[in-house]
């Protein structure tokens, strides 16, 4: 690709921290997709509302724009910040209510849960250099809530009609009133609960999976948290327990990043909320762009957390270990012990660059891409220019770079870039992505960096993950060759590729993933006894030249759009080891 001139008007746009404060015993600093959790005595908790219910007033002021020096004219602060807090009862049991205004500016702990822009002394000492704070008190050791107050900065402005310069209000809400639900800091970067944004942001308007997993897992939401699984471990360093990891649930099946947690003082993590199928997990330093003091909580979060080992996956970066996550049950003993190799990859910068020309921004959060886009990525961190184009890389089904970089070089304080073309395709599955830098010796992840939103007018598409087994003809491909299967009416092709003439090739279809390792090579990649969405009575067929085909009718079923069915083929095979082998795994995604 042509290599573009870039002008000098380089913007480097360094964002403002959205943080939460804290103070003596028994007020929460509600700083974590890792839980906020707090500490009293040998009580431990986080705290919450009573009854799951919060009701909040605004002072006076929200009425009355012009009034307000920190709010952009035109703006409506009050429908935001409502807005912004109705993204968590969406996904869990909390509720919130607007209780209306109050003559009251200040916080103060006096049993209102106000949210307040205005002006004063002890609103300006509160926030400090934050764009906002959320404040709690609560009573210990039941670490029920008393008093919950969000006060808004007066250093700069925001805005709820999409200014570039100013912050969004929505977004900051958002961000906040989880905060106020029980959760601190997010290490993924495309999260509302990342805990940096940049003037002129609005993706934190909407929660990422890893916040829907942290609400889920304070509250235990049924069907949320119950239809879930979670991964329990233990990350080491040299033999000895690792504090402040950040380790990290991606899907084998689509590359999506779900959840995180960070290691706790003995080491140990859990990672909730994920759906059932197969994962690579992976832990982390917190060496930027979040770092030590963005998740620390009093005792119980204290500052410390080791830095000083590299990105580190289960079973090794190489040939990662694919753990089995199922629904409803807990997967343990999922222990990495690190490398105890100071990281000197590291990736802390990102830009969208639509036109490839002129001057381009980065900061540290993630971003949104649309499906059926093309862009440019700027990526930056130390040594970004020198490192080849062929070890960068985007996870999962649908976005990729598209070439090699178009330029590179420094930014002004010393850090590298380079800037890459990037696709995303129409049919890419929505979710948080990773970059990934792999140079063979180290490896580096910026972790849910770019956030694909779902498609405005969804479609109907396949896609294949995982591997196959080594069969008597070679590793036998599963693929659709009628294209994407559509709703209603309609059906799909399989073929299946690489088999033995004259053998059976059985089909089998569920609409979960999973994985389960049947030695000699073979793998299941849903569950064969479990499979839930067509009847297995002449799912199958036989093999002809070396190939199997099968046109398979779509169950007349009702909400089937937006399924994911997962479709996997065993062939008999009487020359292999096992008697037979298996292909890769098949989705198909159903819409009309």
């Amino acid at each position: 690709m042509k290599r573009i001139p870039l002008l000098l008007a380089l913007l480097l746009a360094l964002p403002l921290p959205l943080l939460a404060n804290g103070g003596p015993t028994g007020k929460g600093r509600s700083l974590a997709h890792v839980v906020n959790l707090q500490q009293s005595g040998m009580s431990i908790g986080a705290p919450t509302f009573s009854g799951n219910s919060s009701t909040f007033v605004y002072h006076d002021g929200v009425t009355n724009v012009p009034s307000l020096s920190n709010v952009e004219a035109g703006s409506d602060p009050r429908t935001a910040c409502n807005n912004g807090a109705a993204e968590w009862p969406a996904v869990s049991v909390v509720s919130f209510s607007d209780g209306g205004t109050t003559t009251t500016t200040t916080v103060a702990n006096d049993g209102t849960n106000l949210i307040t822009f205005a002006n004063t002394a002890g609103n300006s000492s509160a926030v400090g250099g934050a764009l906002a704070v959320t404040l709690t008190n609560y009573t210990t050791p039941s670490f029920t809530i008393t008093d919950c107050d969000i006060v808004w900065s007066n250093a700069v402005t925001f805005s709820t009609l999409g200014t570039p310069t100013n912050y969004d209000i929505e977004s900051i809400a958002c961000h906040e009133f989880g905060h106020a639900f029980g959760l601190n800091h997010s290490g993924v970067c495309s999260a509302t609960m990342f805990p940096f944004t940049g003037a002129g942001a609005t993706h934190q308007r909407s929660l990422a999976l890893d916040d829907v997993a942290g609400v889920n897992g304070v509250y235990q939401t049924i069907p949320n948290f119950w239809s879930t699984g979670v991964i329990n471990g233990t990350i080491t360093k040299s033999g000895t327990p690792l504090y402040g990891a950040h380790v990290v649930a991606r899907s084998v099946a689509d590359g999506v990043t779900y959840a995180a947690a960070m290691s706790k003082q003995d080491g140990t993590y859990s990672i909730t909320g994920l759906p059932q199928g197969p994962y690579y997990v992976y832990a982390e330093p917190l060496d930027g762009p979040v770092g030590d003091t963005n998740i620390t909580n009093g005792t119980y979060y204290p500052s410390g957390k080791d830095t000083s080992f590299q990105t580190t996956f289960l079973g090794g970066n190489a040939t990662p270990t694919i753990v089995r996550v199922r629904e409803t049950q807990v997967t343990a003993s999922v222990d990495i012990a690190v490398t105890a190799t100071a990281q000197t990859l590291n990736l802390r910068l990102i830009g969208d660059f639509p036109t490839g020309m002129g001057g381009f921004s980065a900061s540290a959060g993630g971003y949104e891409l649309a499906p059926g886009t093309t862009t440019f990525t700027v990526i930056g961190g130390p040594g970004v220019n020198t490192i080849a184009d062929g070890a960068f890389s985007i996870t999962g089904q649908g976005v990729s770079f598209t070439g090699a970089s178009i330029s590179s070089g420094t930014f002004g304080g010393g850090d590298g870039y380079k800037i890459f073309p990037t696709s995303v395709a129409a049919d890419a599955e929505p979710g948080p992505r990773d970059i990934v830098v792999d140079i063979g010796s180290e490896l580096t992840c910026y972790c849910g960096v770019i956030d694909v939103s779902p498609a405005s007018s969804p479609m109907a598409t396949t896609f294949a993950f995982g591997s196959s087994s080594t069969g008597t003809a070679g590793q036998p491909v599963l693929s659709s060759s009628g294209g994407a299967p559509t709703l209603p009416n309609s059906s799909f092709q399989l073929d299946v590729s690489n088999g033995v003439s004259g053998e059976t090739c059985y089909f089998f279809a569920a609409t979960k993933a999973d994985y389960i390792d049947m030695g000699g090579g073979i793998v299941q990649w849903i569950s064969i006894p479990n499979h839930d969405l067509f009847p297995s009575a002449g799912y199958n067929a036989p093999v002809v030249g070396g190939v199997a085909s099968l046109a398979s009718p779509i169950p007349n079923l009702p909400n089937l759009a937006g399924v994911h069915v997962y479709v996997q083929a065993a062939l008999s095979d009487a020359g292999s080891m096992a008697g037979l082998s298996s292909t890769n795994c098949l989705v198909l995604v159903l819409y009309p």
